[in-house]
């Protein structure tokens, strides 16, 4: 009887984990693209390059020394890939033996027929892992993503849309990442998508040297542009020590070394101290509360004992947390409590493996109108994959491992679970970090850093998302830089010092004395990218400076750039912005 129920026992689990791992994943000789990475970029973490693939020409220079990342063909329901113009470059398998290796395809899906030829494609092919779509029509990419669940998808955004729709949007239709025109994608987009979980790309409008870097100082994840030697090239012309975008300060059970862990005074003191998200685990009460504790018993972090799941609500709140001052043992809604009107995301670990704490999780999210400032991680894999029926709007993370040893199965395991990497950061390396996952359109999440010095190395090494014990330790870093409104110069050229509002992690902002880092002449007003150093340098997005007497043609911030003249560009040096040596 015990070696029938252990029998049993294992189909099920093999049974439950197949949709899990992915009906048709892809072997471990699955062909992983080498992308190329060039030594010379003095930016940390600079965006990955795509290429817009618009004619042959462009088709035929991808494998050169120098190549992109990522190649956007345009794939037709026959399995070719098709120019600007509709006619054919070649079929995918033609085109794919060149890039085979060296670049990543990217297929840009235009209707039914075509997701229908990717998902052919992909199911014929089991080693056929390094591969996206793309299209901007959601059902498209939920197709082949739903039917070939190890596949990568990014969600094309071509309308003014609000950045909590694109986020929604792209997470229940199963893209890992976005990419905008530059129109939309502004500093704060950007910034808003990546802080849930979201990379994004964009794509550049206007391809001269001042659009390209304008593209890039948005802090986007890639920039896509039919000339991509152009984009290495404005890469090359950033700063030693420039930060292509401020990490995310990732609060980890609030501030533990001065609060009381998993706690609202620690979510407090998160929030006032510069933290972007904060991070709480949580389990569920016998009556079907959501109480944040760490553990799965009371003992290590209260005055009392016993098990979360077994006790109720009101048994739980008769025991305090006593690491510091004694304080209740909160509830989600609490938590949510502390973050309401702030802009600081809460991330949800889930620790329970009770399937009802996803139901009553909606309830909740859905009470406090918090769906859009939430994120979920969980080590649980069945509960990730149960978020995707239950809460598919909600971007989620996987804490287990992943590391460049293993990044064909976490691709795997991202496509099936549509989620991504939050892993221990001993586990990640720069090389990771970025060929292995940002030249795939997928932000590092790691933790947990737990002193300044470590704080400091994630900087320097230019992770993105860095959970954290020492939030406070960022509380007056530089978080963003822009343009300051309103300001009128007659004559401007790059060095010269111009004002910029520098916005610190703890929050406020403060006139500071930046530089010009391009500027351009445009008649009546110039159009002008600043950079601002403190220990990095950082750039703000194109905006406009007013000559005498010109009116404003709005607030004086950000400018679109498509229809820019030819660009004054004269990168000055480092010495013009700091005045001394950067600290790293």
């Amino acid at each position: 009887m015990k070696k029938r129920f252990l029998l049993l026992s294992l189909l099920l689990a093999v049974c439950c984990l197949g949709p899990v791992l992915g009906q048709s994943s892809a072997s471990a000789a699955a062909d992983l693209a080498e992308t190329y990475r060039p030594e010379s970029l003095p930016m940390i973490n600079p965006p990955t390059v795509v290429c817009d693939v618009r004619d042959g020409e462009t088709l035929s220079s991808l494998t050169g020394e120098e190549r992109p990342s990522n190649a956007i063909l345009r794939f037709d329901g026959e399995g070719n890939v098709l120019d600007g113009e509709g006619q054919t470059l070649g079929s995918f398998s033609e085109v794919y033996e060149q890039l085979r290796g060296k670049v990543i395809p990217v297929l840009k899906l235009e209707d039914q027929a075509a997701a229908e030829a990717a998902v052919r494609l992909l199911q014929e092919d089991p080693d056929l892992l390094d591969l996206a779509v793309l299209s901007d029509q959601p059902e498209l990419i939920k197709k082949v993503r739903t039917d070939v669940i190890r596949s990568r998808a990014i969600l094309e955004v071509t309308r003014q849309t609000d950045p909590a729709e694109i986020v929604a949007t792209a997470h229940e239709n199963r893209a890992g990442a976005v990419l905008l025109p530059r129109e939309l994608a502004t500093a704060e987009n950007v910034r808003y998508i990546q802080s849930r979980l979201k990379a994004v790309w964009v794509m550049a409008e206007d391809e001269s040297a001042f659009g390209l870097t304008d593209c890039v100082a948005t802090g986007a994840y890639g920039v896509a542009a039919a000339d991509f030697a152009g984009v290495y090239d404005v890469l090359e012309s950033f700063w030693e020590g420039s930060l292509a975008r401020a990490p995310f300060n990732v609060a980890h059970r609030g501030m533990p070394k001065i609060c009381n862990e998993n706690s609202v005074s620690g979510t407090l003191a998160a929030v006032e101290n510069g933290a972007t998200h904060v991070e709480v685990d949580g389990y569920l009460t016998s009556d079907n509360e959501i109480v944040i504790m760490h553990n799965s018993t009371i003992d290590a972090t209260t005055n009392g004992q016993g098990a979360i799941e077994s006790m109720t609500l009101e048994e739980v709140k008769s025991y305090r947390l006593d690491q510091f001052e004694p304080e209740e043992i909160p509830t989600l809604e609490e938590i949510i409590g502390a973050l309401k009107g702030t802009d600081v995301v809460l991330v949800f670990e889930i620790k329970s493996g009770n399937f009802q704490l996803l139901n009553v999780l909606k309830e909740k999210l859905e009470e406090q109108d918090f769906l859009d400032q939430v994120v979920v991680i969980s080590g649980n894999t069945s509960m990730l994959n149960e978020m995707k029926r239950v809460l598919p709007q909600i971007p989620t993370a996987n804490i287990n491992t992943a590391s460049a040893a293993t990044l064909a199965e976490t691709l795997n395991w991202m496509g099936s679970l549509n989620t991504t990497v939050d892993t221990m950061y001993t586990n990640t390396s720069v090389d990771f970090n970025e060929g292995g996952l940002r030249d795939r359109g997928i932000i590092g999440w790691y933790w947990t850093f737990a002193d300044n010095a470590a704080v400091q190395s994630a900087f320097d090494a230019g992770y993105t998302g860095i959970a954290n014990d020492v939030a406070d330790v960022l509380a007056n870093r530089t978080e963003t830089v822009r343009g300051l409104p309103g300001t009128v110069r007659e004559t401007l050229a790059a060095g010269d010092e111009i004002p910029v509002l520098v916005h610190r992690y703890a929050g406020g902002e403060t006139e500071e004395k930046g530089n010009v880092f391009l500027c351009e002449d445009r008649g009546d007003r110039w159009s002008v990218i600043a950079a601002y150093g403190d220990v990095y340098i950082y750039y703000t997005e194109a905006f406009e400076v007013l000559k005498p007497g010109a009116q404003s043609k709005g607030c004086g911030s950000s400018l679109g750039t498509a229809a820019l003249p030819a660009a004054l560009l004269i990168p000055m040096g480092l010495a013009l912005i700091l005045g001394k040596k950067r600290v790293r």
